[in-house]
């Protein structure tokens, strides 16, 4: 123990690594010789903690749960993306290397929901249903113009990609309203059957 020092010349005596630290190399033994201990043959390397990077990726631990760090080093963990991400990429393993996470090799995309600018242009979702949002990243949904509205231009389809929807390629155009023309007054026929009715009075009153 440590209050058994000084020890003497020629003493072996037995190092370990402290908490959270891990033991890799040779012996733990280290020698007493006039005054000075041999070095060490192994390595201490410390543990890891969860690494705050995850959160900013959008990841989580799985297994082990986050109550059991921090883990030992050379431990391999797997890491999952948080609820409506997405993983795309490699694995999902981790290894805890003297202190430092091994950087994850997968990345995690948001998922999308209804956008409001589709209210705007007269569009709704057809398929899937706007109960199903929101949808993963990289899933291609259909789109429709709202009843009495027409369609024209490209492809009714959109893609998911990371939290946002591509921009739709067709427009949704209103049903055209005709004018509506005011019937012709008639009151200048009527005016000039009144002059031509006083241009005959005077002949009339003569023929009588």
């Amino acid at each position: 123990r440590s209050s058994d020092y000084p020890v003497t010349h020629d003493t072996t005596v037995t190092l370990k690594c402290k908490d959270t630290f891990t033991s890799s190399g040779g012996s733990k033994t280290v020698t007493c010789t006039d005054g000075t201990f041999s070095n060490p043959s192994f390595t201490c390397s410390d543990g890891c903690s969860i690494q705050p990077d995850w959160a900013t990726k959008n990841m989580e631990t799985s297994n082990p749960r986050s109550s059991d760090y921090p883990v030992t080093h050379d431990t391999t963990v797997t890491l999952k993306c948080k609820d409506t991400f997405t993983s795309s990429g490699g694995s999902k393993t981790v290894t805890c290397i003297n202190g430092t996470f091994s950087n994850p090799s997968f990345t995690c995309s948001d998922g999308c929901s209804i956008q409001p600018d589709w209210a705007t242009k007269n569009m709704e979702t057809s398929n899937p249903r706007s109960s199903d949002y929101p949808v993963t990243h990289d899933t291609t949904v259909t789109l429709k113009c709202k009843d009495t509205f027409t369609s024209s231009g490209g492809s009714k389809t959109v893609t998911c990609t990371d939290g946002t929807f591509s921009n739709p390629s067709f427009t949704c155009s209103g049903p055209q309203i005709e004018e509506t023309k005011e019937p012709e007054s008639t009151n200048g026929e009527l005016g000039k059957s009144y002059g031509i009715l006083l241009l005959l009075l005077p002949l009339l009153s003569v023929s009588v």
